[in-house]
């Protein structure tokens, strides 16, 4: 039974998660802004989902590896964010990305964080190319998610 409810309250997360990051991409490819009123609470009760998730398995390995996953891309993205034009709410975008990826594994996180890269690198390349090399802004968002949901699929059908 328990691990039962601990399987709906991971799918819950995941629902919260799924939902509340299309919400975010599509924001940011229309404003340029990931903003706090989405992203907080997709965060906050995807992490209370998985607590519960993790109380009820008994998995806190599962959730300790999140966690830290979580801190690690937001300490990377914070020297990015010092570094260059990457705006804060990816910063704390990859909170929430670590959060999840890191839930499902470490390779989840690695092939996520790639995986959007090439992806808005390659859209940014072809953007360049197309516009004679005016050069303009191109929200990192909804590539860093388009990265995690894909890494996601790729874990659930391995």
């Amino acid at each position: 039974m328990h691990m039962f409810l601990a399987r709906q309250f991971e799918a819950a997360a995941f629902a919260v998660f799924l939902v509340g990051t299309a919400v975010l991409a599509f924001v940011d490819a229309r404003t340029m802004r990931l903003p706090n009123r989405v992203l907080y609470p997709v965060s906050w009760s995807g992490l209370l989902l998985l607590a519960c998730a993790a109380a009820l398995s008994g998995s806190w390995h599962r959730l300790a590896v999140a966690l830290v996953s979580a801190a690690v891309l937001v300490a990377v993205f914070l020297l990015l964010h010092a570094t260059s034009g990457l705006g804060r709410g990816d910063v704390r975008l990859a909170g929430l990305l670590g959060l999840f990826l890191g839930w499902v594994g470490l390779g989840s996180v690695f092939t996520g964080l790639i995986l959007g890269t090439v992806i808005g690198g390659v859209f940014g390349v072809l953007l360049l190319v197309g516009s004679a090399g005016h050069r303009r802004m191109v929200p990192y968002g909804p590539f860093l998610i388009l990265g995690a949901w894909l890494a996601l699929l790729l874990r659930a059908r391995a």
